[in-house]
């Protein structure tokens, strides 16, 4: 389908340096075998940020500034003594087929133990509004909320990815606010 070229919205620039610090603070770690600082983590962000500073208005990006500054370091405490570190970060599959359709698709984190994989997919809206969207199907939804079917996507996408010797085994949506 053919898409007339738009700017970046204030969420989709958020969205974007959200995952550029998580991109970051993971890279660093393999590189490292340690975290980045807190500290750094909320630099990286803010850096990430100015960088889609066009997208925003100026109270937009204050307003952007000051959600980061609020939710990244109880985010960064909760989750940084428990993530796996064994992480490929922003992966791309291509030239995928299934039944001689072409998918491909971009993992935000796959996590691995061996060869078993947990796909992890950034969000960064409020859970409670998200819950509704990582439903599996039921009468009333048969085909189960966007999210879940997201995940099934990544499923069919890594099962089908011949290159590499990875099952996954689960799929989960991480929610910063």
């Amino acid at each position: 389908i053919l898409r007339a070229p738009s700017a970046k919205n204030e969420d989709a620039a958020f969205v974007t340096a959200f995952h550029s610090v998580m991109k970051l603070l993971f890279d660093e770690m393999v590189k490292e075998n340690k975290f980045p600082s807190k500290e750094i983590f909320i630099s990286v962000f803010k850096k990430s940020l100015l960088k889609e500073r066009s997208s925003f208005t100026d109270t937009g990006f204050k307003n952007k500034i000051s959600l980061g500054e609020k939710h990244l370091p109880d985010y960064y405490d909760k989750y940084v003594n428990s993530w796996n570190k064994i992480v490929a970060t922003e992966f791309s599959i291509k030239d995928v087929e299934v039944d001689g359709v072409p998918i491909n698709g971009k993992l935000d984190k796959i996590e691995f133990t061996g060869n078993e994989t947990n796909v992890v997919d950034y969000k960064t809206g409020m859970p409670e509004k998200g819950l509704k969207r990582i439903t599996p199907p039921t009468e009333k939804e048969p085909n189960g909320g966007d999210y879940w079917r997201q995940i099934i996507f990544y499923k069919i996408l890594l099962d089908s990815y011949k290159r590499k010797d990875w099952k996954m085994i689960s799929g989960e949506i991480d929610f910063l606010l």
